[in-house]
């Protein structure tokens, strides 16, 4: 069974709106699907980086980073391993996922 999560992308949002144009940084971390997963948003939006990185010391899984720019996934990773993925960020629909195998 495939379990996925997501960072809405009005969470985001709602940090962008409160920073306006300057620099902004919104970070997180969630135990979710028997891991750690860490995802946020750096720098100024649009420019700065959406990101997604993901940890499970026994399952296979990996990452997503998604903006207007388009989807990046990382590589399915083993057990044990950080997924890392990344993509620059834009002024409306960026989102993070992470997923189990």
């Amino acid at each position: 069974m495939r379990k996925m999560g997501l960072l809405r992308t009005g969470v985001i949002l709602g940090v962008v709106i409160a920073f306006g144009g300057a620099s902004a940084a919104y970070a997180a971390s969630e135990s979710v699907g028997g891991g750690t997963w860490q995802y946020g948003l750096q720098g100024k939006k649009p420019g700065g980086i959406t990101y997604s990185n993901y940890y499970n010391g026994s399952k296979s899984h990996g990452s997503s980073a998604k903006s207007g720019k388009g989807l990046n996934r990382s590589p399915m990773v083993g057990k044990g391993k950080w997924s890392y993925a990344a993509i620059e960020s834009t002024l409306t629909g960026n989102q993070a996922y992470w997923r189990n195998e």
